[in-house]
């Protein structure tokens, strides 16, 4: 993994909010994002590929001690935030007002 493919990732991840927030605007006008995805985006621009293998620790809420590989640590950001766009688009759908599909690669398509 280079930070290349994680930028990529995060990418995919911002294309697909951007989707589930803009059918989210057809239901209701309340939006908070902006301000997460730019403090992410410069967070990303900082890192180099080493720094994706480097350790995380810290303490979970409930007073566990973990320690884990960055990219490992990206990658759930990634994957938790398609579990919750997963969930809300659901519910869009139910109001009728289907995101559409939010796969990866329906995003790499729309990058070229």
């Amino acid at each position: 993994m280079k930070i290349q493919d994680m930028m990529t990732l995060y990418e995919y991840n911002y294309w697909a909010t951007r989707r589930i927030l803009a059918t989210g605007a057809k239901v209701s006008l309340e939006q908070r994002w902006y301000d997460e995805e730019m403090a992410m985006r410069d967070y990303l621009a900082s890192l180099t590929d080493d720094d994706l293998t480097h350790l995380v620790r810290y303490t979970t809420g409930s007073g566990q001690k973990r320690e884990r590989v960055l990219w490992h640590c990206l990658l759930h950001g990634v994957n938790h935030g398609t579990h919750h766009r997963s969930e809300a688009a659901a519910i869009l759908t139910g109001y009728g007002q289907s995101p559409g599909d939010l796969d990866f690669t329906v995003f790499l398509n729309e990058q070229r």
